[in-house]
């Protein structure tokens, strides 16, 4: 069980640090390589590693001039401003001609919530009638 928590545990290093030893912390670093030197799981995902790695640096990071920098941040302080997003209860207010935040809100729907709450109560404890208890011949007969 311990191997598999340190596995684990190199599998995070691997994805944090990458394949190359000296990138890991130094702390962890000799626990590490003898790990990587006594199990083949761990080989297999330090092969991974190397193989992301190596895909990884083919991949160039552009370079930026501070006059390309001063650019940018120009060109994206003309931009249009989006509005700000609003909510559902703001449109519903717009909608409806009335003011619906949450503090007005909760009184209501506290009442409605107390209302269900009765309602399922009673619907639960009332007696279950029986059929003579709505037998309407002797009513009829009393009318007639």
């Amino acid at each position: 069980m311990t191997e598999r928590i340190r596995l684990e545990r190199f599998e995070r290093l691997l994805d944090a640090y990458g394949a190359e030893p000296l990138h890991w912390p130094a702390a962890e670093r000799a626990e590490a390589v003898a790990l990587l030197a006594g199990s083949l799981p761990a080989r297999r995902a330090w092969k991974q590693a190397q193989f992301l790695d190596r895909a990884l640096e083919q991949f160039a990071v552009p370079q930026i001039d501070a006059a390309q920098a001063d650019q940018l941040a120009a060109r994206l302080s003309r931009a249009p401003q989006l509005p700000a997003r609003r909510g559902v209860l703001a449109a519903l207010s717009d909608v409806l001609g009335i003011e619906l935040r949450p503090a007005l809100l909760w009184p209501h729907a506290a009442g409605l919530v107390a209302a269900a709450v009765a309602g399922f109560y009673l619907g639960v404890t009332a007696p279950t009638p029986t059929n003579d208890a709505f037998d309407v011949a002797p009513v009829v007969e009393a009318v007639l």
